[in-house]
């Protein structure tokens, strides 16, 4: 059903548009420029793989982590309470195939933006049907990053 088909936006591709925008208008964009700064500042941060939690900062705002390991997410314990953006790890072709299933992500209270980092190539489309069970509140991201 496309209505629950959750908007993915190319990373750089977005911020070019808000820079565009802002240079226009003048105006900042603050969704955006909090964006550019969760992701390209040095954040608090949680790494979650494989059930290993590893966290640096006192109030993390960042979560690393993989397909697999987000399923774990709510059963496990770590400092949750200021989260706002999960970094998704795409390594293969296999994690496309794969589900992230935003409901099991609900214990990230202040989470706004999940960023799928790819080494594969990935579209749009790709990113959009591993995604489940979202809602307007959260907004999507990608980059390919060729590891080549």
């Amino acid at each position: 059903d496309s209505e629950n088909t959750p908007v993915i936006r190319e990373l750089n591709s977005y911020l070019n548009t808000q820079g565009a925008a802002q240079r226009t208008a003048g105006n900042v964009n603050p969704n955006a420029r909090n964006l550019e700064n969760l992701i390209f500042k040095n954040q608090s941060a949680v790494y979650f793989y494989s059930g290993n939690i590893n966290t640096y900062g006192d109030k993390p705002k960042n979560l690393y982590s993989d397909l697999s390991s987000l399923r774990q997410v709510a059963s496990t314990d770590f400092l949750k309470d200021n989260i706002e953006i999960v970094i998704v790890s795409i390594k293969n072709s296999n994690d496309l195939n794969g589900n992230l299933d935003m409901s099991l992500l609900s214990s990230l209270k202040k989470l706004k933006y999940v960023y799928f980092v790819c080494e594969v190539n990935a579209s749009e489309n790709n990113i959009a049907r591993i995604v489940s069970n979202s809602s307007d509140k959260y907004s999507f991201y990608f980059k390919v990053e060729n590891k080549s």
